[in-house]
């Protein structure tokens, strides 16, 4: 199975076997366990999953997967995060994020009937879109619980083949439900073994789902038994060696309990039972066989509770900070100690604190920089980690980037110099020891991007020049900024082997426009404006970078494409401010380009004839 997080499918194919409502159930649970759960609602002709999270969060009117889609054809980015809603449950050491079908206005039918799937799939890169979200989810969430369309269909082909890693396949007590679902795994099975993309096995797990065989007690087990026959080719794959295939089904029943058949309601948060006869107990036996990647049952058939009481206790230990509540708490007591001179030791002091972890988390304890192998999974889950580890600094660099002023600086710097010490190595893979560099790129884009927002480019500066240590002179200090883009231009042919980044010309800058935004919205509302402001970032890296290094290349991003296609101006106009306005160009005030108007001329015009020779298409 691939490492990082797992997506996990719910599919049926009739409706009214419980299947969402099962998927609903289990997310609270992981969450309660301390994972990071998403759901999604991919059943886009019958959209019900957000009616479980009812008064808890999501809104019917929020943008979701049928506007993903619909973007996928229409612009190069389908942005996912903009769609997602928090989930608020009690006792959740984890988190519930939700993706819903999409908008649920007068006009989602007609939007949902126009979508021509071939077409979509043809031309317009739905297969890529879908594998890029696939790999994103992965490298988000623990778990990524999607609810798929019953029947066939095309989206339920997507469910069940190119999305899960594990597949929940529910059935009923009647030959429909059972030979119609095997029939379409199995034709998922065969599907997945042909897709153009690399993937592990598929697990698939059968579940009988509302089975009540207390009444009729000899035609229960007699469909028992027979489901059992049929579906035990599927556990056989997974199930220990020494547990019987039909001893596993003990486990992977849900019963009929027609007090929860009213409504869409979640027994695990609104009944504290969990006898073996409660749809809890079941419910529980499912998570954690989903929760342990459908490893271990040999301790499952030996003793249910410890089973799952491993998971549970496990989990709730280990539950990591809410990092959202973490960076939001951040930037308040920055805003805070910011507005007062008698607090600048505090703000001093809390920068050093968040500084000292990035350290002690990104050290090669937890980063080792030899391995046998590196894998594309490998480097994704680097990626994930340090991106997680730097949300709380990057909070901190973001509040004195766009709001900073000159005695804020220093600290800007002390930020960038004392993560990029610990960027270099003795030794090591040279993939490994380029990554060491991406916490400085990301705090480099975050910090810059904010700054530019608040046209304070003397902090983007102060960003660019701080000190940095020479990979290849340890002891020479430079600009940050031009080990930093070295390192990380190494790494773009790793970037481009990343989920959904096959086919992009600028995969590392596709990647950051992606992970960057709802970060930065969070803390200074750029709205849509951000597209426009990222790009400047990269403009302004790609000009400095030349200027410093007398050269006439800089690493160009997504903005180069753009500019070849003429779908935008953004180069040109950039240029033309600066020759309007001379000295007086706010970049020239701040001291970039040698507070030398003639230079950036110089400069920019060289790099732009190497612009215009790069044979995109």
């Amino acid at each position: 199975m691939e490492k990082g997080g797992q997506v996990v499918t719910f599919y049926s194919f009739k409706g009214g076997v419980g299947r969402t409502f099962a998927l609903a159930n289990i997310a609270a649970l992981l969450a309660r366990w301390g994972k990071k759960v998403l759901c999604v609602d991919l059943d886009l002709e019958a959209p019900g999953l957000q009616y479980y999270f009812e008064n808890r969060g999501p809104d019917l009117m929020v943008p979701g997967i049928l506007d993903i889609i619909l973007e996928a054809g229409e612009t190069e980015e389908a942005n996912w995060k903009r769609k997602v809603q928090r989930v608020v449950l009690p006792e959740s050491h984890g988190k519930i994020d939700f993706i819903g079908a999409g908008r649920f206005d007068e006009e989602y039918v007609q939007r949902l009937h126009e979508l021509d799937w071939d077409d979509l799939y043809a031309n317009k890169g739905l297969g890529d879109c879908f594998e890029r979200l696939r790999g994103e989810w992965k490298g988000e969430y623990d778990f990524t619980l999607i609810d798929s369309r019953t029947g066939i269909t095309d989206i339920g082909g997507v469910c069940t083949i190119q999305l899960p890693d594990i597949l929940v396949f529910f059935v009923s007590t009647n030959k429909q439900s059972l030979e119609g679902a095997i029939d379409v795994v199995n034709r998922a099975i065969t599907g997945r073994n042909k897709l153009p993309y690399d993937k592990g096995r598929m697990i698939t797990v059968p579940v009988i789902s509302r089975f009540d065989g207390r009444e009729e007690f000899e035609r229960g087990r007699e469909w028992l038994e027979r489901c059992e026959g049929r579906l035990g080719v599927f556990v056989k794959e997974w199930v220990h060696k020494d547990v019987a295939f039909r001893e596993m089904f003990n486990y992977l029943r849900l019963p009929y309990v027609s007090y929860w058949s009213f409504g869409e309601r979640l027994p695990v948060v609104e009944d504290t039972r969990n006898d073996s006869e409660s749809i809890n107990y079941s419910l529980e036996t499912l998570a954690a066989i989903i929760a342990r990647g459908c490893e271990g049952t040999d301790a499952l058939a030996q003793s249910r509770d410890s089973y799952v009481a491993k998971v549970s206790h496990e989990t709730v230990r280990k539950a990591p900070v809410d990092k959202k509540a973490e960076c939001e708490e951040i930037v308040k007591k920055t805003k805070e100690y910011m507005s007062e001179e008698k607090n600048r030791i505090k703000l001093d002091d809390l920068v050093v604190e968040e500084i000292r972890k990035v350290i002690d988390l990104t050290s090669q304890e937890h980063f080792p920089l030899s391995m046998s192998t590196i894998t594309v999974d490998e480097i994704v889950k680097r990626l994930s980690s340090y991106e997680e580890i730097l949300k709380p600094v990057r909070a901190i660099i973001t509040v004195l980037c766009h709001w900073g002023s000159d005695k804020h600086r220093p600290l800007i710097q002390k930020i960038i110099t004392r993560i990029a010490e610990v960027s270099i190595a003795q030794s090591g893979l040279t993939v490994l020891l380029q990554l060491r560099w991406y916490p400085i790129h990301l705090l480099l884009y975050t910090g810059g991007i904010a700054a530019i927002a608040a046209e304070k480019y003397e902090n983007l500066a102060a960003l660019f020049m701080a000190d940095g240590p020479d990979p290849e002179y340890r002891r020479k200090v430079k600009a940050v900024i031009l080990p930093m883009c070295d390192q990380m231009a190494g790494l773009d042919d790793q970037f481009k082997k990343l989920p959904g980044l096959e086919k992009k010309y600028t995969p590392r800058s596709e990647h950051m426009f992606e992970i960057l935004q709802a970060d930065l919205e969070d803390i200074v509302f750029l709205g849509n404006s951000y597209e426009s402001l990222f790009d400047r970032y990269e403009l302004f890296q790609m000009f400095v970078y030349a200027d410093l290094e007398d050269y006439d290349w800089g690493p160009i991003g997504r903005f180069g494409w753009k500019h070849a296609r003429g779908t935008s101006t953004l180069v040109a106009d950039y240029i033309e401010v600066a020759k309007k306005q001379g000295d007086k160009w706010p970049p020239i005030q701040a001291g970039l380009f040698r507070s030398d108007i003639n230079r950036f001329d110089k400069i920019s015009g060289l790099l732009v004839q190497r612009l215009n020779k790069i044979p995109w298409f």
